[in-house]
């Protein structure tokens, strides 16, 4: 009887072998989202993993932060940050390819306007605007998220769950 290690792994693989197939019968290529790639656990790095080297043509686009770059300090190169971010998703060994997008922050009306549109399916945007554009509001909004896009999101969903 099986480990249940060894049940998450044979899932792993079963779930990639999936995709990868799908995306190879389809002759398509397949995107994958993932906000906080940089956070994922390990078996979905393994995931990753094995449909990266598999044949099917697929493009992960990923949100990290700072910390995921090898050195946090302002001497880091792109080339520094690509090859880490490789490294902490894909393995030492992969040859993929990855091109780092560097995504400006938020200000504070752009981080509210994500926050109250964030909310749009839970709450009716009139009177929920209504109740929370204050000042002190969106200072306490952007204060917690700081104008990161998936903190402010992450924020707002907290309020509909």
């Amino acid at each position: 009887q099986l480990k249940e290690n060894q049940k998450a792994e044979k899932c792993v693989e079963v779930i990639a072998a999936l995709i990868s197939q799908y995306l190879e019968l389809m002759e398509k290529p397949g995107i994958i989202s993932i906000c906080e790639i940089d956070s994922i656990d390990n078996y979905s790095k393994k995931l990753l993993r094995r449909i990266a080297t598999s044949d099917a043509n697929l493009l992960i686009i990923g949100g990290a932060d700072k910390s995921s770059l090898p050195v946090d300090d302002e001497n880091t190169s792109v080339g520094d940050a690509r090859d880490g971010i490789r490294t902490v998703i894909l393995g030492n060994d992969s040859d993929a390819e990855i091109e780092i997008k560097h995504l400006e922050l938020l200000d504070k009306k752009n981080t509210f306007d994500l926050f109250l549109w964030s909310l749009r399916r839970d709450f009716p945007l009139d009177e929920c605007k209504e109740m929370i554009d204050h000042p002190d509001v969106h200072d306490k909004i952007f204060q917690l998220c700081g104008g990161m896009t998936h903190a402010t999101s992450r924020l707002a969903h907290t309020f509909c769950t």
